[in-house]
């Protein structure tokens, strides 16, 4: 049985429990992380849709976040994912004890008839290598969809880090560790440099806000869409003891922040900032260092992710490579999902064109 729900709230605390458990520390995927979702990044014409799949006991089996995109009658003609360019990851959550082919083939042979409108559907970012990607692609194509797997970004991690911090640093590029040593001691003489890693509530946490907004302004990247979200984001990880948000003082002042995340045996880089003015001691460098020394020795994770994209600095910190995929798909045999498929199918026939000559 496939129930709906127009909010996280709406599903029952046993629920929303059972899911926080099932998604394994992947805080992207958590029921806290939609709440907020809701609240902070839907846009205006936007809906929340969840669905959660449960077998003849009541038990769950799936779970799987949407949204609906459009307006009035045609709302509900297209489902995307309740993810965006904060998601680090996303996917259709089973829970222990469902195989992920059986729990995702409950759900889309449920989905058409509780969602009869919708012509197309998307999902992303997935990780290729999950154990999802496969039978979410064969599922829609079993139910009826016509589907266009695309890519969406690289994503680099440390799988592993036997022996610590000392032993992982001894693993690095030289190009990195020297780096380091320069700057580190450049940094030292001319002005003093402290680290500080903030894991709770209170005023050390909003001097560190702060100190990441301001940061972030300064920088090259776009202007921060949703600052608001990033504070309660953190204060909810303070408040769960999963934030890491590392603060590097030159003097008495504030060069570099960034947000991380520890969640289960996992963490994760979510969000670095630092003043271009102190470029020529690498201060986003030193922060990361700290940072990595805190997760693999006191922390001691399992596993660093460095979410979205293919920056080449990330590889110097990593050692892994894995790709993040969508999938779009449209119904056969709606006439609006007939069209899209054909012009999929029409495009995909003149690149192989063009590419073969």
């Amino acid at each position: 049985m496939l129930q709906r729900f127009d909010s996280i709230t709406d599903i029952s605390p046993e629920y929303r429990e059972a899911i926080l458990d099932a998604s394994s520390g992947n805080p992207f995927i958590a029921p806290s992380w939609f709440l907020l979702f809701e609240r902070y990044l839907l846009e205006s014409k936007e809906r929340p849709r969840y669905y959660l799949l449960l077998d003849t006991d009541k038990k769950p089996q799936a779970f799987l976040a949407l949204k609906l995109s459009g307006a009035g009658k045609r709302q509900a003609d297209k489902l995307r994912p309740l993810s965006n360019f904060y998601s680090g990851h996303y996917d259709l959550l089973t829970f222990p004890g469902t195989a992920p082919s059986a729990a995702i083939d409950g759900v889309l042979s449920s989905l058409s008839a509780v969602e009869g409108r919708c012509w197309q559907l998307e999902l992303k970012p997935l990780l290729r290598n999950s154990p999802t990607w496969a039978p979410l692609d064969l599922g829609l194509r079993r139910y009826g969809w016509y589907t266009e797997p695309y890519f969406c970004h690289g994503n680099w991690i440390l799988p592993s880090a036997e022996g610590g911090f000392e032993a992982y640093w001894e693993r690095r590029p030289s190009r990195l560790k020297n780096t380091f040593r320069r700057r580190r001691n450049r940094m030292q003489t001319d002005l003093g440099y402290d680290v500080e890693i903030v894991q709770c509530a209170g005023a050390r946490l909003e001097l560190g806000l702060k100190a990441f907004t301001r940061l972030y302004s300064l920088s090259w990247k776009r202007k921060e869409p949703h600052p608001q979200f990033i504070a309660e984001w953190c204060r909810e990880l303070a408040g769960e003891g999963r934030l890491r948000l590392g603060i590097l003082f030159a003097g008495a002042h504030i060069v570099a922040a960034q947000i991380w995340a520890v969640s289960g045996s996992k963490a994760y880089i979510f969000k670095l900032a630092h003043d271009p003015g102190f470029n020529h001691y690498s201060p986003g460098t030193l922060l990361t260092h700290a940072l990595m020394e805190h997760v693999l020795d006191i922390d001691r994770v399992h596993e660093v992710d460095f979410l979205t994209g293919d920056d080449s600095y990330k590889q110097d910190w990593m050692t892994l490579r894995r790709e993040q995929w969508g999938i779009r798909a449209y119904r056969i045999n709606s006439l609006r999902g007939a069209l899209a498929t054909l012009s999929c199918r029409l495009r995909k026939g003149f690149r192989k064109r063009l590419k073969h000559g």
